[in-house]
């Protein structure tokens, strides 16, 4: 349950709690953890706080990469985020003036109707 993400096969892994009350074809996923990026960010970005505050507005900031923080990877910054399934996902976000570019580690499904992911609109 802890320490995730899980990925096989280049798609996400969701875990949780088993209860008695469980019925598959019931059970819906409206959120999912997962690594965001930001591709080309200047040095002054590889700051926790500031990328923490920057992934918020993507969902719910969960941690930085260890090797984001270490500044081993200068040509992109890694996030991991909780993000909500209904709702539609940023490609781009300002800040400050700054036009930014998110990237999404193995998403897939993405409806081109809504934007949403993980579902195929029927409109």
């Amino acid at each position: 349950m802890q320490g995730g993400p899980w990925m096989l096969f280049d798609h996400y892994l969701i875990v949780r709690l088993w209860s008695l009350e469980f019925v598959t074809f019931e059970d819906k996923v409206n959120s999912t953890l997962i690594w965001v990026c930001f591709p080309s960010l200047g040095m002054v970005c590889y700051n926790k706080s500031v990328l923490l505050t920057m992934a918020s507005v993507i969902g719910k900031s969960i941690r930085v990469d260890l090797n984001t923080l270490n500044t081993k990877k200068r040509c992109f910054a890694l996030v991991y985020v909780e993000i909500s399934l209904d709702k539609p996902i940023m490609g781009k976000f300002n800040l400050k003036s700054i036009c930014y570019i998110v990237e999404y580690e193995g998403l897939h499904m993405l409806c081109a109707s809504c934007d949403c992911c993980g579902q195929v609109c029927n409109y």
